[in-house]
């Protein structure tokens, strides 16, 4: 799909992580209430439960979400997304975070070792001491307003990957 004026928010997450997706599809429905444009698109095996569907078609943003069970080629889910958030652990957060990194898309996590190990809060994105929704949405809005830093921030995670993970 082309990039229209729509903004994207990426939600890389993992079915093990799904109360923390509930809470990303909580935060997007804050979100869509200030911008209109805003879309979602979570990818990964969360992707599949029927009641984070649910729960985005009961906060009235169903039709704003893309839902990527299967990512042959991840930078085909990423060409237009503005920034992402990575919620899960281990392997899937990690990788997650690198995807978007690479992507040059400044990252939003949870403060996680795993998170903690890649992004630097600030630098490479940020980093919530914890996902409620309303400090997400509050978060993810400063970020989106504000290109220039989020921009800098895709920036220097590209560049972070390409150094340290070629």
């Amino acid at each position: 799909q082309p990039k229209d004026d729509a903004m994207w928010l990426a939600c890389f997450a993992s079915r093990e992580a799904i109360r923390r997706a509930t809470n990303v599809i909580r935060a997007a429905a804050f979100l869509t209430q200030r911008h209109e444009s805003l879309r979602l698109r979570v990818i990964g095996t969360a992707a599949t439960d029927p009641d984070l569907k649910v729960l985005a078609s009961a906060l009235g943003i169903g039709r704003r979400v893309e839902w990527i069970t299967n990512m042959v080629v991840p930078s085909e889910a990423l060409h237009d997304v503005d920034a992402g958030w990575v919620v899960g652990d281990y392997d899937d957060a990690g990788l997650g975070v690198l995807h978007l990194m690479a992507s040059g898309i400044a990252v939003l996590a949870e403060r996680t070792t795993v998170a903690a190990r890649y992004v630097s809060h600030g630098i490479h994105g940020m980093l919530l001491a914890n996902l409620d929704p309303a400090v997400m949405a509050a978060e993810t809005t400063v970020l989106l307003a504000e290109r220039e830093r989020r921009t800098a921030m895709g920036a220097a995670g590209r560049a972070r990957v390409e150094r340290e993970f070629p």
